[in-house]
Parts: C-alpha cells; sequence; structure tokens
C-alpha cells in the first residue's frame, strides 16, 4: 500500500485536496497568490477532480502571507 502525506486537508470551496510537498516545474505560478515559484522552491501539489479527463494539478505556496497576496 502506497502512502500519501497530507500536508493540510481538503478544501471545500475547489474540492482540491493536498497531497504532498514538492518542486513545481519551471515557470508554475501560484494558484493562489499568482506568484511564480522560485528555482528549488518547495510547493504543496494539489489535485481536483474533473468531470472528464485527469485530475487538475495545481502548486501552492507554504508561506501563510500567499493567501493575503492574492492578485485580481
Amino acid at each position: 500500500m502506497q502512502r500519501v502525506e497530507v500536508i493540510h486537508g481538503a478544501t471545500e470551496l475547489s474540492g482540491a485536496q493536498d497531497e504532498y510537498a514538492t518542486y513545481p516545474p519551471d515557470d508554475t505560478e501560484c494558484a493562489t497568490c499568482g506568484r511564480a515559484f522560485k528555482p528549488m522552491e518547495v510547493a504543496r501539489r494539489s489535485s481536483a477532480a474533473r468531470q472528464s479527463g485527469p485530475p487538475a494539478v495545481t502548486y501552492r505556496h507554504f508561506d501563510e502571507d500567499c493567501a493575503s497576496e492574492v492578485q485580481p
């Protein structure tokens, strides 16, 4: 059986579930604040089921200030 470390619980609004900490691909932006990730910056990887196709994968910063910097 494969073990997946859960960082934080699922978010009710988006249905996304944080899966684990990882390094995001190059040129990836945070799904919460829109800032680009720096090289070798650790991020929370989340995925959410879609009606068709594979799950949508997003990456978010770990810092608490990230949510307060949401860009319109």
